[in-house]
């Protein structure tokens, strides 16, 4: 099935919010070697980065329409300059597709925890190693939350979600 992108019109059947196109273009701007594959293997990384944004950030605004199936676009939403970016699909979300879509060609963007994941201390034989406490199980992704600062509240944590009081 063929990737649909949000236009900035609140479609109801898009799956990304950027095209393969777009996202070679961003990739070849930058010398991104990495971001290689079929048209169809691309399309899919761009799925993938795009479910992983809207599941994992609490955007700033309100959604454009009730009927859309993507979290962008949005209102009263203001970029750092001060534009009004209603009625789009910002380009800090854009780039942050194409960098996770990238990511996701070779990695999960999001991992299964197992009780694995929050040993302090294992010590096998004369090695040892211990986390920092508070260590994220998850990756994170700081170029991509760089890219975005200014477009969200907060970011969904393991299985807990970020509250913003109003």
């Amino acid at each position: 099935m063929s990737i649909v992108v949000e236009n900035g019109t609140g479609l109801a059947s898009a799956d990304s919010y950027l095209s393969v196109a777009d996202a070679d273009t961003y990739h070849s701007d930058r010398a991104n070697t990495s971001w290689t594959g079929t048209d169809e293997v691309k399309e899919i990384a761009l799925r993938k980065a795009t479910q992983y944004l809207d599941s994992t950030y609490n955007w700033i605004g309100k959604i454009y329409s009730t009927t859309q199936s993507l979290s962008w676009p949005r209102v009263g939403v203001l970029d750092r300059q001060g534009r009004d970016l209603e009625g789009s699909v910002p380009q800090p979300i854009k780039n942050a597709i194409a960098e996770l879509a990238m990511i996701s060609l070779t990695l999960d963007l999001v991992s299964n925890t197992t009780s694995d994941d929050y040993i302090k201390r294992e010590k096998v034989g004369p090695l040892e190693t211990e986390y920092k406490d508070g260590a994220p199980a998850q990756t994170e992704y700081n170029f991509v939350a760089r890219i975005l600062s200014g477009l969200y509240t907060s970011k969904t944590t393991g299985s807990s979600i970020g509250l913003t009081r109003a």
